[in-house]
């Protein structure tokens, strides 16, 4: 059954000023779930506003109330599930860090490229193998090129996800004893093209190119390559 919230909306009670927010919480959270999965089994194009509310059991008007186009639920979804996902690189981060420099004292540069390779082998283990989210972003990456304001707002979500990922790469090298030679906003779009290319080629062909497969092989030779050793 459909409807336009949660079961038990407009009771009354001294809950009921709490309530709004927290009704319009889930709502939202069911329309991303929701949406999320007609994205991945219709795609951006072929899913209909219809079918989302239906999937996630509310009226037009409740999708209505919370976003304005598909193209805002996607970046929704997109900046939830990127926060999501730098909070464990984060946490990553400051633990592997101080582990790896409590481990190795000693900065010689078979230490810093064996440090270099256990980093990357851990950022990739809290980085979910998701071939649905890697077939709907690519989908929308690929509507935002096709119309101008689509790209813009891509754009702008995916340099804050750059802008923050600077900051963590910043940090982990500071902590590592390092400094990166480039540019840093240009480095990180490096990082950003690897993985997404990597991608591209393990989902078209897992058996030669697993997933992580690439970044495992590149990405510690370019730390080593384009960082410097602080004296």
């Amino acid at each position: 059954m459909r409807t336009d919230g949660p079961a038990g909306a407009g009771q009354g009670g001294a809950g009921r000023s709490a309530r709004p927010p927290r009704r319009r919480a889930e709502t939202r959270r069911r329309l991303l779930t929701a949406a999320f999965a007609s994205f991945a089994e219709r795609g951006f194009y072929g899913s209909t506003v219809e079918d989302i509310c239906d999937r996630a059991g509310f009226t037009r008007g409740a999708f209505y109330s919370n976003f304005t186009t598909k193209e805002e639920l996607f970046f929704e979804l997109y900046s939830d599930r990127t926060r999501r996902l730098l909070d464990r690189i984060e946490e990553t981060v400051g633990r592997c860090s101080a582990e790896l420099c409590a481990a190795s004292p000693e900065r010689t540069g078979q230490v810093e490229a064996d440090a270099f390779a256990e980093a990357v082998e851990r950022l990739l283990l809290v980085q979910p193998d998701d071939r649905q989210w890697y077939l709907i972003n690519t989908e929308f990456t690929l509507h935002a090129v096709r119309h101008p304001a689509a790209a813009s707002g891509l754009a702008d979500r995916r340099r804050e996800v750059r802008a923050r990922t600077a900051q963590l790469l910043t940090y982990g090298l500071a902590e590592m004893g390092r400094d990166l030679a480039i540019d840093l906003d240009v480095f990180v779009r490096v990082l950003f093209a690897l993985h997404e290319g990597a991608l591209e080629q393990s989902y078209l062909e897992p058996d030669i190119v697993p997933v992580g497969y690439l970044e495992r092989q590149l990405i510690p030779v370019l730390l080593a390559a384009l960082t410097t050793r602080r004296t």
